[in-house]
């Protein structure tokens, strides 16, 4: 009998549980603004690929929102299995639903996945925090995407005992080898973007090389930093990986008197590819009007640079600019504010999807056609009633 009653206080709890989500969901819906997406120049259907993401946040209260062409949707305005499913990336998504039996247990991280030709290929590290005492180790999974067949096995992390922590940046494919590109953080708090090779018919791991590592000759340790630069999709093979070297300078000592803190301002510091075919690494010649601008997007061999006006497309594999792409004169900014935001690019079937990222709105949406340069499409994305306290921030694009 006690087993009933226990069963059925657990019962009792989930609805319980489940209906007061659904009662405050409800509650807080109601308060949250529309959007108007404007058309300001172009054809309104370029919008039908595109998911604009980021988050409303008012009184403290953060709350995921997406928009699309037919306006916004709020995470808690969602059923709870709808943001359950939200919170895996879009292209993690998509794999889940194509290859249901692979992905089984997989994570939701589109930088642990690579899809090349009739393989999909998988890699994450369980028991990332070294120093807690665990024992990190890579698994690793490659499916057949023809045969139906998998092959997975999982293999400790060399010299695991010399980091604090480490994780998964990107995998790719090379010689029919399996690369794991990983950021390590030693024991001492120095950071590294390390290299290792899985061979899927021996099911061992190299012991791996280090591709970058943080200056330390600085005496602040967050002086220089870097980070991959990824096309839209993080599941895309490339024949090298580029990183984008961060250098933070002192805008501010500040005044211990007044409680002021130092400032930090972060610039670019150079580009550095590495090529997975020879292992070489190569730092890249900007040229002098890119060489502290951060690329907001890149694309096989191609870097896009986006500044007030203008959008510089350059082949680095070539060394040279290649196309100076005209923008609306709408969506640039001489603000201080706008060039500190930035953009953000996406890059599918030869056309370029621009979300400005500004702190004030409205923010903008721009589709550029590649090959001609000519805008396709301008909008404008604004949010109704917005109370004095509450802000939105859009800062993700998805294209379908």
């Amino acid at each position: 009998m006690k087993r009933y009653w226990r069963l059925i206080t657990i019962v009792t709890v989930v609805v319980l549980t489940i209906g007061t989500f659904y009662i405050q969901s409800s509650l807080a819906a109601s308060d949250l603004p529309g959007v108007t997406i404007e058309t300001v120049s172009g054809d309104a259907d370029e919008m039908d690929p595109v998911t604009i993401g980021g988050n409303y946040n008012a009184d403290g209260q953060l709350v995921n929102v997406h928009v699309d062409k037919t306006g916004a949707t709020y995470s808690n305005e969602q059923s709870l299995f709808q943001r359950l499913r939200g919170s895996v990336q879009e292209r993690v998504q998509e794999l889940r639903e194509e290859h249901r039996g692979f992905m089984r247990g997989k994570q939701g991280n589109a930088v642990s996945y690579l899809e090349a030709d009739n393989k999909l290929a998988y890699a994450s590290v369980t028991n990332q925090i070294v120093s807690q005492g665990d024992k990190a180790a890579f698994d690793i999974a490659v499916l057949d995407k023809e045969s139906g067949e998998t092959t997975s096995f999982t293999v400790p992390v060399p010299d695991r005992a010399t980091y604090n922590y480490l994780y998964i940046d990107d995998v790719q494919m090379s010689d029919d080898e399996l690369v794991l590109i990983t950021r390590n953080i030693t024991k001492d708090g120095k950071k590294e973007e390390r290299l290792y090779h899985a061979d899927m018919g021996e099911q061992t791991i190299s012991d791996g090389e280090t591709i970058l590592s943080q200056d330390h000759t600085n005496t602040n340790k967050r002086d220089v930093n870097f980070n991959i630069l990824t096309s839209g999709d993080g599941t895309a093979p490339r024949k090298d990986i580029l990183f984008r070297k961060r250098k933070q300078i002192t805008v501010s000592e500040g005044d211990q008197d007044k409680q002021q803190a130092q400032e930090f301002e972060t610039k670019t510091a150079g580009y550095v590819a590495y090529n997975l075919k020879t292992g070489e690494t190569q730092e890249l010649d900007t040229p002098e009007a890119l060489a502290d601008q951060a690329a907001i997007s890149r694309d096989d061999t191609t870097l896009y640079f986006k500044n007030g006006e203008k959008v510089t497309v350059y082949n680095f594999e070539k060394g040279e600019i290649t196309q100076k792409i005209a923008l609306p004169e709408s969506s640039s900014s001489s603000s201080a504010k706008d060039r500190r935001s930035g953009s953000v690019m996406r890059i599918k079937d030869n056309k370029g999807y621009i979300l400005t990222r500004n702190e004030d709105m409205p923010q903008r949406l721009l589709v550029l056609d590649l090959a001609s340069g000519d805008t396709l499409y301008e909008g404008r994305i604004s949010f109704d009633d917005i109370d004095d306290n509450a802000t939105v921030y859009l800062s993700n694009l998805t294209i379908d």
